[in-house]
């Protein structure tokens, strides 16, 4: 069989268990995301206590569907950073910020992260594929 056939398989199994993929027609524009305080991964107001990637599971872990919850959470914190980075008044939040918090983070709790850093890496692929389209 081949890889694509594979990942065919594999996303359509994912699918049937709830996990969400991405398209463009995803990215939430309204309303607009302007601060960096507005994303929900963002904790305080305070720049000695703020935390870039404050995430907690979305159910007990172990529960069987947490980690597919997780990772959909994941996915709807990526629509909302690229609505940030396509809106911010001001230099918008790093990546790498947000990456380097991640890795503070026990096994238990990567499934956020996890579905936060596969719709990004969705997204980029989708934008690639958008340019290759008009060349």
């Amino acid at each position: 069989m081949s890889k694509n056939n594979n990942q065919s398989t594999l996303e359509q199994e994912l699918k049937a268990m709830g996990m969400k993929f991405p398209g463009l027609e995803d990215i939430k524009l309204d309303p607009p995301i302007t601060d960096m305080d507005q994303l929900p991964f963002v904790s305080s107001k305070k720049k000695k206590d703020r935390k870039f990637w404050n995430v907690k599971p979305t159910g007990e872990i172990g529960t069987p569907g947490t980690y597919i919850s997780d990772c959909n959470q994941g996915h709807e914190y990526a629509q909302l950073y690229l609505n940030y980075l396509l809106n911010a008044s001001i230099a918008p939040l790093p990546l790498t910020w947000i990456v380097s918090e991640m890795n503070n983070l026990d096994d238990d709790n990567k499934g956020v992260s996890v579905g936060f850093l596969t719709a990004l890496q969705d997204y980029a692929m989708l934008a690639v594929q958008h340019i290759q389209a008009k060349k």
